[in-house]
């Protein structure tokens, strides 16, 4: 938690007897962290504005070196230089700081996800190529036998097929399921006059982000899907698909699926969210959320590994059937509807077959998810330390 510390002082010094530290709004030119004494980060909005002052009294021309000469003189004179440590200035480099009021602060969650998205895309297509065939296959097939048959008919790029849709659209999605999810957790604490949330209470945070993101989640997922199982060249890359898929079936025909990516993602993100601060909390709570301890450094790994465990195992046979109605013929379709599809499969190949391509996707979960959530929370916390409070 970020305090805001605002000092008015005045000292005399030898050869300068002149107030010469005041302190200002809005500037950010050298910045004090971290208390010795205090775990938590500290930034005053105190100015030391000694420039002027020391280019008048002793003539020196050099605004950086006036400012090296008040911070010596602070650190030999006042008393609280034994518990503020300078940190990040440099006069040449003139470091910028992010003021609360821009839009990269204020829509830190969205760009951290969006981030997180990006590394979701690009480490886990392989895994979701070789889960998509399985889950759409009609006979019994292992996963060892389903990447040998891809390299070998299809070349090694076929694992990224489809990767257009996914690298533009995750990054979308999870921006909107990290942004979502924080401002429904705000309004939560909000409205119950709270700084802590129950992990059952996230959970639910998360089920609401999940239902938003299921606007730009559901046509993605569809096109991706589509551009998996194809082996012929049918369509010519995602916007390609998404064009023709458009101009035959119109919007319906992009949204194909929605609904049961709605019954998908609001349990799924249930599990996801709450189980990732449930472990979080007890990793940070067993160490006293001391940062300088490697396991809360590595909390975020281990939480979003099990996150995404838990998003997938929960509602797995609701993503076979999903995979398999968004690959259904559009004129004349297989499965009417999300029950008879449930019916049709467990029929011709039992109940087994809704958890086709399951190993794969657990073993994709642990670093798509482990590396989105350390990328996120570091990105947000980057933002957060360089604002100006």
């Amino acid at each position: 938690m970020q305090k805001q510390i605002n000092i008015n002082f005045s000292l005399q010094l030898v050869g300068i007897s002149k107030q010469f530290l005041i302190t200002f709004q809005n500037e950010n030119r050298i910045r004090f962290f971290k208390s010795s004494k205090i775990s938590t980060q500290l930034q005053l909005k105190t100015i030391i504005n000694i420039t002027n002052i020391c280019q008048q009294k002793k003539g020196i021309k050099s605004k950086s070196a006036s400012l090296q000469i008040g911070k010596l003189l602070l650190t030999k004179h006042y008393s609280y230089s034994k518990s503020f440590k300078f940190m990040s200035y440099s006069a040449k480099t003139q470091k910028s700081y992010i003021s609360q009021d821009s839009l990269v602060f204020k829509y830190r969650d969205y760009i951290a996800g969006c981030l997180g998205g990006i590394a979701q895309a690009l480490i886990g297509q392989p895994f979701d190529t070789i889960k998509v065939r399985l889950q759409s296959s009609t006979g019994q097939i292992s996963t060892g036998q389903c990447i040998k048959n891809l390299i070998k008919n299809e070349g090694p790029l076929a694992f990224y097929k489809g990767i257009g849709s996914p690298l533009i659209c995750m990054s979308g999605v999870v921006s909107i399921q990290f942004g979502v999810f924080q401002r429904v957790v705000n309004a939560f604490k909000e409205a119950q006059k709270t700084k802590f949330l129950s992990t059952f209470q996230m959970g639910v945070c998360g089920s609401i982000a999940g239902l938003f993101a299921c606007s730009v989640l559901s046509p993605m997922e569809h096109i991706r899907i589509r551009l998996q199982v194809m082996q012929n060249s049918i369509y010519n890359g995602a916007i390609d698909c998404a064009k023709k898929i458009y101009l035959e079936h119109g919007l319906r025909g992009i949204y194909k699926g929605l609904t049961i990516t709605c019954l998908r993602e609001v349990p799924a993100l249930f599990a996801y969210f709450g189980s990732y601060h449930g472990v979080l909390r007890a990793i940070q709570g067993a160490y006293n959320n001391n940062q300088q301890e490697l396991a809360v450094k590595c909390a975020p790994l281990v939480a979003g590994a099990v996150a995404g465990i838990a998003y997938c195992t929960f509602t797995y046979p609701i993503d076979t059937i999903k995979s398999r109605i968004q690959t259904d013929n559009f004129v004349n379709p297989k499965y009417n509807g999300i029950v008879d599809g449930f019916k049709k499969t467990i029929k011709a190949q039992g109940f087994g077959s809704l958890y086709k391509g399951y190993g794969i996707t657990f073993v994709r979960g642990i670093p798509v998810n482990a590396a989105s959530f350390l990328i996120f929370e570091n990105v947000k916390a980057l933002i957060e330390e360089n604002a100006m409070y």
